[in-house]
């Protein structure tokens, strides 16, 4: 479970494993650049990542940080407001790199310089804005939040890790009854 503390440091773990997504992107961008054959896995675990914990998770918790800060003080909203609003930029992003990444599947000639554009153009774009997060956001919200907004994006925080765990447990369960369906109608070999 988060405490507040661990809120705040959970943002920076995430934050170091988003590098580690951009940094085996920029190597296939590299190799792609080069006239290699695609490999689609690091394309993909990247856009997961993103879709995926980053987006359900991530963004919420700082959404949540953003809104506490917001109603507590208007000093820096305008500011945090844009780092905030940086994240449907990114999504954005995202969504046209999956949309390049499937004709880059299909069609890698066609497709290789547009894919190289878009994947460098999310690469700078999530170091920069991370880095923003680092040194303003996440600071100021560790300086000014209250000790009952920390308390209530706790539990807040608590609640929807539970509400994703639960999906994943779901979508689980629904893929291997899926698959057992499926199975019921192969006949077996003789």
């Amino acid at each position: 479970m988060l405490d507040s503390p661990e809120i705040f440091n959970r943002l920076r773990q995430d934050h170091i494993a988003a590098r580690r997504v951009m940094a085996a992107l920029e190597a296939e961008v590299d190799r792609v650049a080069q006239f290699h054959p695609p490999n689609l896995a690091p394309i993909g675990r990247a856009v997961s990542f993103f879709t995926g914990h980053m987006a359900e998770m991530h963004h919420q918790i700082e959404d949540m940080i953003f809104a506490a800060l917001s109603r507590e003080t208007s000093a820096k909203a305008a500011e945090l407001r844009k780092i905030a609003e940086e994240h449907d930029a990114a999504g954005a992003l995202v969504t046209h790199l999956s949309e390049v990444a499937a004709e880059l599947a299909t069609d890698a000639a066609r497709a290789r310089t547009a894919f190289c554009g878009i994947a460098r153009d999310l690469i700078a774009f999530t170091h920069h804005h991370l880095r923003r997060e680092e040194s303003q956001f996440l600071i100021y919200a560790d300086e000014h939040l209250t000790p009952g907004a920390r308390h209530d994006i706790t539990i807040a925080a608590r609640a929807l890790e539970r509400t994703l765990a639960e999906k994943a447990g779901a979508e689980k369960a629904g893929a291997e009854k899926a698959g057992a369906d499926e199975s019921r109608w192969v006949r077996s070999p003789r």
